[in-house]
């Protein structure tokens, strides 16, 4: 009784900790910012006139994202503020409903906390706390309900947040095939047909007056991302810096009834990142949205390190956790000049750190990853 009111406590307490964390931590946008930097700009402009009810100077794909606007304008505050509110609210329900996937797959709460961890302090994650004015944080709140509902084969959880999930965000539509791959064909299929028709029924009402197919064509060729690999190859490494080397790891050591539902998740999701990073100026920001699947990763190999007994290991995971929150975004202590996450020199270097402890990581459990590989 008394173990059960503490995990209940716990799940209630650590969302609530990383949240406040979060807020307190990163240098937040405002309206008339004291630098250009720090001022509410680009897209969130989009969604603040879309509260104000003005769809007529807000292009695709942001005015086919109503949901989490809609939401906003039935709260008490400032359009600012509102999209505020309604992002930390999902960001406390996606840290929620992480803890209890890795619960759900017998991590313990404290492996699954670290593995939180080492997602949060990366710095497309910090910018929701950064500008907390868009969609990315209602994404992750859909995306990690559809993960544990797959998990636990809900699919009466599934449907549902699947279509909600295209009414807050079109790539949402991505994840929807997992449960037709994984699951169940026949359901899945029609799932899949259902959000296809109500997202293309929502382009249709709303209309635009520019092409979506041709908007796309502009983007795609305004960026031009094949024009410097290099760099768009770089922008994506650092997108999740060492938590790539971390989450490959323990994505071979989720137990085998689970890996593959896993897996899919993380492939469909990371297809999702690609393609809309092609179109998108800031890449990294694209790949953001893998942060449930990730934090189970890494939960999962500090739960098989805690197995093993090599604790200290953990603890270097959340030493180079703390040592990248500081340098990912301007924040409370280093101030608005230390934008690391555009110069990348400091990112470089831990991500060389990380790829150094993953790959003792992996000599220390090679016995479990070849085990769970043939398993």
């Amino acid at each position: 009784m008394r173990q059960g009111i503490l995990r209940f406590l716990l799940l209630m307490v650590i969302p609530l900790l990383f949240l406040g964390s979060g807020h307190l931590f990163v240098l937040h946008r405002t309206l008339n910012g004291p630098t250009p930097y720090l001022t509410i700009r680009g897209d969130t402009l989009s969604y603040v006139r879309m509260m104000e009810g003005d769809f007529s100077k807000v292009r695709p794909p942001f005015k086919y994202r109503i949901l989490v606007p809609f939401s906003a304008r039935i709260l008490p505050f400032s359009p600012t503020e509102s999209l505020r509110v309604v992002s930390y609210l999902s960001l406390y329900a996606c840290y929620l409903f992480i803890l209890l996937t890795c619960l759900k797959l017998g991590i313990t709460m404290s492996s699954a906390t670290v593995g939180l961890l080492a997602v949060f302090v990366t710095p497309w994650h910090l910018y929701c706390y950064h500008n907390p004015f868009l969609t990315d944080a209602f994404q992750l709140m859909i995306i990690s309900v559809m993960i544990l509902s797959l998990v636990c084969g809900y699919f009466s959880l599934f449907a549902p947040c699947s279509i909600l999930g295209v009414l807050g965000r079109e790539t949402m539509v991505f994840l929807v095939p997992v449960w037709f791959l994984t699951r169940d064909r026949r359901r899945g299929l029609l799932l899949l047909g259902a959000v296809v028709a109500i997202l293309l029924l929502l382009w249709y009402v709303i209309g635009s007056n520019t092409s979506t197919v041709a908007l796309i064509s502009e983007k795609f060729n305004t960026i031009g991302i094949f024009r410097d690999l290099y760099s768009y190859g770089t922008r994506i490494m650092l997108s999740w810096n060492y938590v790539w080397v971390l989450s490959l790891i323990g994505m071979w050591l989720i137990p085998g009834e689970q890996r593959v539902s896993m897996i899919t998740s993380f492939l469909l999701l990371l297809s999702c990142a690609f393609l809309t990073s092609l179109i998108a100026t800031d890449t990294g920001r694209m790949f953001a949205l893998l942060a449930p699947v990730l934090a189970v990763f890494c939960a999962q190999l500090c739960d098989s390190l805690r197995k093993s007994g090599h604790t200290l290991v953990i603890f270097s995971v959340v030493a180079i956790s703390v040592v990248a929150a500081l340098v990912a975004l301007p924040n409370v202590i280093l101030g608005e000049q230390r934008e690391t996450f555009q110069s990348f020199q400091d990112m470089e270097r831990i991500l060389l750190t990380g790829v150094m402890l993953g790959l003792y990581i992996l000599f220390l459990l090679q016995d479990h990853v070849q085990g769970r590989a043939h398993g």
